[in-house]
């Protein structure tokens, strides 16, 4: 995998002397910020890997989540990581690398003796993501849009949204970092394969 990456890297990089990469911040285990506000994450470490032996410089830049894409396609950043699904629609904006997670995806999550059915519920979403689109799909529900997934969080924690539908690796490592405070139950909706996303519109690339 990380060989074929390495391969499509030296024709979406060509030899740059610095890269701008597009990355939200805000994904922990794939992208954020440590202590001292260092970036870090599974994404990162990939992204150092993929630039280090393509010869360039990434310099990362920090954007929303529903700013990603716009970022990629107007030529505003060379290329995006962050835990990023492929699917159709984006296609048709931007190019993916090939997948480097493929058994991604999207979960539910509710209070433990819920029901994990979505009518009538208020979901939150965080705006951007694919499960903001899943979510509009849905019938009799109340969508709530984050802009962060920290705020959406917050909000299931309080009471304010009585689910949440967002990626599941994601939501997994934050009830094992006990950002979660009240017992849930996590159910999978779907599988997604995550890539690195960059302009296919870019002739230097």
């Amino acid at each position: 995998l990380l060989i074929g990456l390495l391969t499509l890297s030296v024709r979406v990089f060509d030899n740059r002397q610095e890269v701008h990469v597009a990355v939200v911040p805000a994904l922990e285990p794939f992208t954020y910020e440590s202590e001292g506000a260092k970036l870090t994450g599974f994404d990162i470490e990939l992204m150092n890997i993929i630039a280090e032996k393509s010869g360039v410089k990434v310099r990362y830049e920090a954007v929303a989540l529903d700013y990603v894409f716009e970022a990629v396609n107007s030529g505003t950043v060379d290329a995006a990581v962050c835990s990023l699904s492929v699917t159709p629609e984006r296609q048709k904006n931007v190019s993916f690398t090939k997948p480097y997670i493929e058994k991604g995806g999207l979960a539910v999550m509710t209070r433990r003796g819920e029901s994990a059915e979505f009518s009538g519920k208020v979901i939150g979403v965080q705006s951007g993501s694919t499960s903001e689109a899943f979510a509009r799909n849905l019938g009799n529900v109340k969508l709530q849009v984050f802009q962060s997934n920290r705020d959406m969080v917050k909000a299931f924690n309080e009471g304010w949204v009585g689910a949440v539908v967002f990626d599941r690796l994601i939501l997994n490592h934050m009830i094992a970092e006990k950002l979660i405070e009240v017992p849930v139950t996590l159910q999978s909706l779907n599988t997604e394969e995550y890539a690195i996303a960059f302009s296919g519109k870019n002739k230097a690339m």
